[in-house]
């Protein structure tokens, strides 16, 4: 498995093996005050070997904040791509 983009966005949706991202290339996340709700989204295309699609796999994203190690947000979704060519959530 390879991630070959991982791209934060105002908003984004997949259909039929096409993304469609408004906003994209968020590179800092400013939020007054914290904690606090931030609407984004994150477009992350991975790559598989043929051998890995047969299993599902767990992903985890962790957002720390940037002038320490202090972990502020973070989220695990499982990918099966043996069930779902492309998902969208």
């Amino acid at each position: 498995m390879k991630i070959q983009a991982a791209i934060l966005c105002d908003y984004a949706k997949a259909r039929d093996w096409l993304v469609n991202m408004i906003g994209g290339a968020i590179s800092r996340l400013t939020l007054s005050p914290i904690p606090g709700p931030m609407m984004i989204h994150l477009v992350l295309v991975i790559e598989f070997a043929q051998k890995e699609v047969q299993t599902p796999h767990e992903l985890s994203v962790q957002i720390y904040r940037d002038s320490t190690t202090e972990l502020i947000g973070a989220l695990t979704a499982t990918v099966d791509t043996h069930r779902n060519a492309c998902a969208s959530g």
